[in-house]
Parts: structure tokens; sequence; C-alpha cells
């Protein structure tokens, strides 16, 4: 209880004379002095501007920026220059020698005292290339030919030597030799010939030799040469003109891409089309049974001649109702789905029969069917639409092209109605359920209201 209360009043806990402190020992006690923390982030270097210093840090702490300076110690002064008490090691003038030279030229350079003797440092630049030789007996079995003498091919071989293979350099000092000019590709053919003949000789591992041959064309090479100077001597109309061709090609690959995806879809709904009037022609149609009630467990699945957007089962889960079947899809568009009912209607169909099995199979093929013919007549009026595109080009040409290019004819037939084209299908005796219901509140003839 003691300590607790000398905590409390913040009492010297270092008392230990048992005496009881009295009301005027704990007025007049003097309040003991805390240390000052120091301050843990860093100080203004020397040099820096105040602004600055109030940019990169604040008086709050180091966590309030994420810039803190750490060159404390030269800051923003002019550094000073920081010479060492030890002497200066000497430069002598001393010769020196390069080891890749022939002649041991001597040639004289200052160099730091204690470094005589040492080889010139630049000489490992001088990189030397292998070069083969051939012997006179050499000559006359393996390299002789009549276009090139002994004495020219001695003199190829001795400047691609002295040169490097730099062959520009040997074009231009050969021609200066020899009375007949040869252009850097004969130059060139007539080394490398020469080189794969001596290794084909001399070479004993068969695997080897073939990746130490040199493969050259002399004329591929003239020719190379000769497109790349037309290439670079064309006007500015003939550049214009290719990158005009150049668009030109890529149009009509575009086109031709195009069109052939045109015709692959085409082609698969003429043959979905086919499908289903074959399946339809082998399937026979029973008549309903008007009042007989079969089991739902015995009742026969009738199959779908034509399976495509509408579906006549359902997939969803739970309890559903048979008229979901006849549903439209929300795949089809707005567009579409007002065809397919402007269509049902020149047709005098219902377009929400009485949903039973039968009805909803042979409805759903039947807008399946109405969709089909919908998409082929989109085909056809795109193959018109190109046709006739292509016939006014046609007749834009000279008679000149007109006679090379033979246009074939279309039979314009009058048009029929959409509904002409639709197979004709067996529609089976409604029952009394399938008649057309009343809209809520209509009279039936048989139930009037007595006057």
């Amino acid at each position: 209880m003691e300590s607790d209360l000398r905590d409390i009043l913040d009492l010297d806990k270092a008392n230990t004379s048992g005496q009881t402190p009295t009301k005027e020992s704990v007025k007049y006690q003097k309040e003991t002095k805390r240390p000052k923390k120091e301050a843990s982030f860093a100080k203004k270097p020397s040099g820096m501007k105040r602004e600055l210093y109030a940019l990169l840090c604040t008086d709050v702490g180091p966590g309030a920026t994420s810039i803190v300076p750490t060159d404390t110690g030269s800051g923003y002064r002019q550094p000073k220059a920081r010479l060492g008490r030890n002497r200066v090691r000497a430069w002598k003038w001393m010769p020196f020698t390069n080891s890749a030279r022939m002649d041991q030229l001597v040639l004289y350079h200052w160099r730091r005292g204690g470094n005589e003797g040492i080889d010139y440092p630049f000489s490992k630049f001088n990189k030397t290339m292998s070069f083969l030789s051939y012997t006179e007996e050499d000559y006359k079995k393996y390299l002789s030919e009549d276009d090139w003498t002994k004495e020219e091919t001695d003199r190829l071989f001795d400047l691609c030597q002295q040169f490097d293979l730099r062959f520009p350099v040997v074009w231009d000092r050969y021609n200066a030799w020899a009375v007949k000019s040869r252009s850097v590709e004969d130059l060139k053919e007539r080394y490398y010939s020469v080189c794969n003949r001596i290794r084909k000789v001399r070479c004993t591992d068969q695997d080897n030799m073939e990746s130490e041959l040199v493969a050259y064309d002399g004329d591929h090479e003239k020719r190379r040469k000769e497109q790349l100077e037309r290439l670079y001597m064309r006007t500015k109309e003939q550049v214009e003109e290719e990158e005009m061709l150049i668009t030109e090609l890529k149009k009509i690959e575009l086109r031709k891409k195009e069109r052939e995806k045109k015709q692959q879809d085409l082609q698969k709904l003429i043959s979905q089309a086919d499908q289903s009037s074959e399946a339809r022609k082998t399937i026979k149609k029973t008549p309903i049974s008007k009042f007989k009630k079969v089991p739902v467990t015995q009742q026969k699945q009738i199959p779908e001649t034509n399976p495509g957007v509408f579906k006549s089962y359902d997939k969803s889960s739970g309890v559903t109702l048979r008229g979901n079947k006849m549903k439209m899809p929300v795949t089809i568009g707005q567009k579409k789905a007002k065809l397919i009912e402007q269509l049902l209607e020149e047709m005098s169909v219902d377009l929400h029969p009485m949903p039973t099995e039968n009805i909803c199979v042979q409805f759903n093929e039947l807008r399946n069917d109405i969709l089909l013919l919908l998409d082929l007549k989109a085909g056809c009026d795109a193959c018109d639409f190109e046709y006739q595109s292509l016939k006014h080009q046609y007749e834009a040409l000279p008679p000149e092209k007109q006679a090379k290019i033979s246009l074939p004819e279309i039979s314009s037939s009058p048009k029929k109605q959409v509904s002409a084209f639709l197979p004709v299908m067996e529609v089976p005796p409604l029952s009394n359920q399938s008649r057309k219901r009343r809209p809520l509140g209509a009279e039936t003839p048989h139930k009037k209201k007595k006057a």
C-alpha cells in the first residue's frame, strides 16, 4: 500500500528511513529533472540553405520524409585537394619495341620507373590470320584453271595475306598490277575455291571437313549488288508507286480472306439445310391420340430432326413448365426475332401455341428452319452484292481487257416471298386443349348473360 502511494505521489523510492511522509515534505519536494532526449534525426549539413533543408527534412523527425541527407562530412562546400606526403613516383623517357612488328623498330615514350623491359601493352591487339599455302605440284594437280595463271593466283594470295582479306583493298592493288582487270567477286570466288580444294585434299577427317569449307557464289553476289543498286537508284515517284501497290495487295488479300470465310459459312449453312431435310424425310410422324393419357414414364421422346438454336429440352435444374422450351433464346438478336415472328404470322402460325410435347418439337424445328433460311438469304444477298460490284468493275474496264475476262451470266428470276422457300410440313390435328386461349374478360358464345 505504501509503495503504491509513493508511485502515485512520485516520491523518492530510495528513501528507506521508514518515516511517514508529512504534508510539507510532499508539498515542497523538488521535482527530479528528467534527462532530455537528444534528437535522433540528422543535423543540417554545413553549407546547405535553410529552405533546401526544410524541403528535405522537418523538425518532426527522420520518419517525416523519405529523403535523408547522407553527405554530412564535407557538405556542399568546395572540396579541397587531399595531397599525400608520400614521394611522387618518377617517370622516365625510355625506349620500347613492339612485338607485333617484324622490323624491330625502336621508339621512345614516357613510362613510370621500374617498368623497364615490359612489352608494349597494345601489341596484344595485333590479331593475325592463318592462311593456306600450296606448292607447285599441288597447283598443277588440283588448282590449275584456264582463266587463271599461277602468277595471278600467287599475287592474289600474297595480297590477301598482306591486307588480311580486305578484298576492296586487294581489288585495288591487284588491278593496278595485273593486265586483265577483275571484279571483287571474281577475286573472292578464286580465293575461296582454291582454299576449298586444298582443304579437301589435306583434310583427313571427313566429318569436320564440311564445317571448314566456305560456300561462295560469285554470280549470286553480282545479282544481289545489281538489285541493291537498282533499289537505291529509285526515284520518289517509283517509291510512292511501290507503296501504293503494297497497300492494294494487302487490301486484296484481306478481301480474299473475307470471301473465303463467307464461302465457308455459306457451305456450313447449306450442309445443315441438307441434313435437316434428309432427316425429316426419314422420320415418320405419328398422329397424336386425343384422349388417351399415357404415363410420363412410358412417353416416347420425339427426336429432333434439326437441332439448332431452339432446343426442345431444358437443361435448367428444378421443376419447370413445358412452355419454357418455346421461349426465344437470349442469343438471338431483337431484329432477327422480329423477322421470325413476322414469318410466323405470314404462315398463319400462332406465336404462342399450346405447349404439348409434339407441338414444342415441331414449333422449335420450324423456327430453326426459319433461322437457317434467314442466314442463307443473308449469304445470298452478300454474294449478289459482290457479284454486282465485280460486274461494275468489269464494265469500267477497257474493251481490250474485257475480251480476256469471261463474266458468268446469272438468270434474273422474279423474287418470291420468303415463306415460299420453306418446306411444307404436315400439321397434326389440334386437340381441344391446343385451341387459342381467349383473353381474360372475353365472353364465351354459349355463356351469355341473360337480359
